[in-house]
């Protein structure tokens, strides 16, 4: 867990609006990861140790900055664990993501200015 504490760190030196219980969700993370890693190799093991910043921050980073093609169509997979983990949270366009209730990735969407 102490990997997911310094993981934390370096998510909310640049996202800061998550939920208590978002919070709880992503310090998870780790766990599941190495859990499911062992199993199916989800990501390369080499990565494991910068899960939080190779991977958790490089996906928000996506969603706040990037620009969306008109049409396009974006998934949020859930990072909650036990049954309900990575399942999808929500799907569509950019517009009806930044919506979503539940969504880790929602409130970055909708905070962004212009269109998405």
């Amino acid at each position: 867990m102490e990997e997911a504490a310094r993981g934390m760190e370096i998510i909310t030196r640049y996202f800061s609006e998550f939920t208590t219980e978002q919070i709880r969700q992503l310090e998870m993370l780790e766990s599941i990861y190495q859990e499911w890693n062992a199993q199916i190799n989800v990501i390369s093991r080499k990565d494991i140790g910068g899960l939080y910043e190779k991977h958790v921050l490089h996906s928000l980073s996506i969603a706040a900055s990037f620009n969306f093609p008109p049409g396009s169509q974006v998934i949020d997979i859930g990072t909650g664990g036990g049954e309900a983990g990575g399942q999808i949270v929500a799907e569509g366009t950019p517009e009806s993501v930044a919506k979503a209730k539940g969504s880790v990735t929602a409130p970055y969407l909708a905070a962004r200015e212009g269109p998405l």
